[in-house]
């Protein structure tokens, strides 16, 4: 898995994929304030990436069709949750 130049993650090849890059972001969250300023910008441009990612009806999509409304939404919920609790515990 890398991340890609469009902010978001790949899991094979330049393929950036919304489960993918909320994956990566849960992975990185507990680094996010141990003053590493390459995982912090990692994490808020795989941020800013999904957002621009939502569907219209609050979900996501994922490989390039629709999820089911609660799998990858879940995964984004997480990997923002887990930045937020990150940051408050600093």
């Amino acid at each position: 898995m890398a991340a890609q130049n469009d902010g978001g993650w790949a899991l094979d090849g330049n393929a950036t994929d919304v489960d993918m890059t909320a994956m990566a972001i849960q992975a990185l969250a507990p680094y996010y304030n141990k003053s590493n300023k390459t995982v912090k910008d990692a994490v808020d441009t795989a941020l800013a990436w999904l957002s621009t990612k939502q569907n219209s009806d609050g979900g996501f999509s994922s490989w390039g069709k629709a999820n089911l409304p609660h799998r990858s939404l879940s995964r984004c919920l997480r990997s923002i949750s887990m930045r937020m609790i990150q940051t408050a515990a600093s």
